[in-house]
């Protein structure tokens, strides 16, 4: 369950902002086993049930340097109540109207995103019995995104917009193991017992393309099309 509310405050022709805020509940209710031949039992691995919460707050500006030139600063806050991990994310973009039909773009910041509950609160039993919550103070997921993009009026109702990004991903969590290729950029496992650090990186490169027809003569499309690494 989410709320969110946002507040646009316009201070003047060339200044405007949006704070914005959202409280998010987590519930949650997981059971997982798995079978062990030498026991012939199941043991369970995984039995939770409950909520958390996921704060987030946020502030962007837009300001007009001049007629052709918009700095478009930022920033993100996000919390998590299971493990008190937090982030703090700057952004920022400049955006040049090159004519009234042509304009180019920059942006670059930070962005984060937490893992899934299954993953924080996995339960794991040594030799001796004795139960432990390996992965509960895993931290977030983060990333520096870099982006340049151009847009285009071809005509009255029709558009062109392409982009070119790089994502650098860090802090992403991986097996303690030095031998372990484990990762879970690369994961399909819905519950993971081995214990993780923020150890891990990575990366995402591509481009982005839409076509963009508004509506008139009784139609409207848009077309998309995504090349990545």
């Amino acid at each position: 369950m989410r709320a969110s509310s946002t507040i646009n405050t316009k201070f003047n022709s060339r200044l405007s902002v949006i704070n914005g805020a959202t409280y998010s509940l987590l519930m949650f209710d997981l059971h997982e086993g798995i079978y062990n031949d030498a026991q012939a039992k199941m043991n369970e691995i995984l039995k939770n049930n409950g909520s958390e919460i996921l704060y987030q707050v946020f502030s962007a500006w837009k300001y007009r340097l001049n007629n052709k030139l918009t700095f478009l600063p930022g920033m993100h806050v996000m919390y998590l109540q299971l493990n008190g991990r937090y982030s703090i994310e700057p952004r920022a973009g400049f955006r040049w109207d090159i004519n009234s039909k042509q304009s180019l773009n920059i942006g670059f910041g930070m962005h984060s995103r937490m893992e899934s509950i299954s993953t924080y609160l996995a339960e794991t039993t040594n030799d001796e019995g004795v139960k432990s919550i390996p992965n509960k103070n895993t931290d977030f997921v983060r990333a520096m995104h870099y982006v340049i993009g151009y847009s285009r009026e071809l005509s009255r109702f029709l558009s062109f917009k392409t982009e070119v990004y790089y994502q650098d991903l860090y802090n992403i969590p991986v097996e303690r193991d030095q031998l372990s290729a484990f990762s879970t950029l690369n994961s399909s496992e819905g519950i993971i017992t081995t214990p993780l650090n923020n150890k891990g990186t990575g990366f995402n490169y591509g481009t982005e393309i839409t076509l963009e027809k508004r509506f008139s003569s009784n139609y409207y499309f848009l077309a998309t099309a995504s090349i990545f690494e």
